[in-house]
């Protein structure tokens, strides 16, 4: 389904209703998946380009819950992959998503 994402966290830390993420909204195609890992299955939500699929996702959010079902659209949870001093770390982030 082609979507609107506005990002709620920056590294981890929640914004305001008065800040925006420095990426702006992010606009594609909303597709989800499990993937096996150590502790189990995981839901993960990734943002693609509509035109090519092939293509390394926008981004992507990993071990999803659904948070809110809102008038407007939905709210994801889940954990934000981060590259820092060349390791990988997850922090918090919240997808809001509207429905083009």
């Amino acid at each position: 389904m082609r979507v609107t994402i506005h990002l709620t966290h920056l590294r981890g830390i929640r914004l305001t209703d008065h800040q925006h993420h420095p990426r702006g909204e992010l606009k594609g195609e909303l597709l989800t998946y499990q993937r096996t890992s150590k502790r189990g299955v995981l839901t993960v939500a990734t943002l693609r380009d509509p035109s090519n699929h092939i293509a390394e996702p926008i981004v992507e959010l990993f071990d999803v819950a659904l948070y809110l079902i809102g008038p407007q659209g939905l709210h994801l949870r889940g954990l934000e992959r981060l590259a820092v001093d060349g390791r990988s770390q997850f922090v918090v982030q919240g997808w809001v998503i509207v429905v083009q």
